[in-house]
């Protein structure tokens, strides 16, 4: 049902046309200097592993941050285990993008890719009087955006191996999004 939701309040899809982005004078992706001229967003698989890669660098450094600061347990574990896949998936993604796009990935930014709903604030679970709050105040809504962008990704990759990397993703988010919400039931509000 949480999937459905999701999927229905999910924004509109990534077309798999290039688009044009805005001649703003700012670097495209892919490119170093400011472009002159509008250039093309990357293949939809390239800027899909783009986003994808963005998002995960977010969701490392807020278990980065939160990890020394969490008292629970149960929390320090899912911090644990999630900052290490987030790391095995980007190493995974980056293999992929270098391997089938024969270039290392580039440096892209949340607002290059189009991800305005990645507003993290790592640096909040450090001045927090609750860390283990903190925490999961941050990573639920991170992980709900990590959902939306899989079932996306899932509509519009042409590679088979994304789209079952998509589909592990869909359900290892929904466990840590059910188990971080099942935390905040138990625990009573500050």
């Amino acid at each position: 049902m949480l999937l459905a939701a999701l999927a229905l309040a999910s924004p509109a899809p990534v077309r798999a046309e290039p688009q044009e982005l805005q001649n703003s004078g700012a670097p495209a992706p892919g490119c170093n200097t400011p472009c002159s001229q509008p250039q093309p967003l990357p293949p939809i698989d390239q800027h899909l592993i783009g986003r994808m890669l963005v998002q995960q660098a977010g969701g490392i450094a807020l278990a980065d941050r939160a990890i020394p600061r969490l008292r629970d347990p149960r929390l320090r574990v899912m911090a644990e285990t999630f900052r290490r896949q987030q790391r095995q998936d980007q190493a995974l993604l980056a293999g992929w993008y270098h391997g089938w796009f024969g270039q290392p990935v580039p440096s892209w930014t949340p607002q290059a890719l189009q991800l305005p709903g990645l507003v993290l604030d790592p640096q909040a679970i450090e001045t927090a009087s609750d860390g283990d709050r903190a925490f999961v105040d941050q990573a639920v809504p991170y992980l709900r955006l990590g959902l939306m962008m899989a079932l996306q990704a899932m509509v519009h990759t042409s590679r088979q191996e994304l789209l079952a990397f998509e589909q592990r993703l869909v359900q290892r988010h929904s466990a840590e999004i059910r188990a971080l919400e099942a935390w905040s039931l138990q625990r009573p509000a500050p």
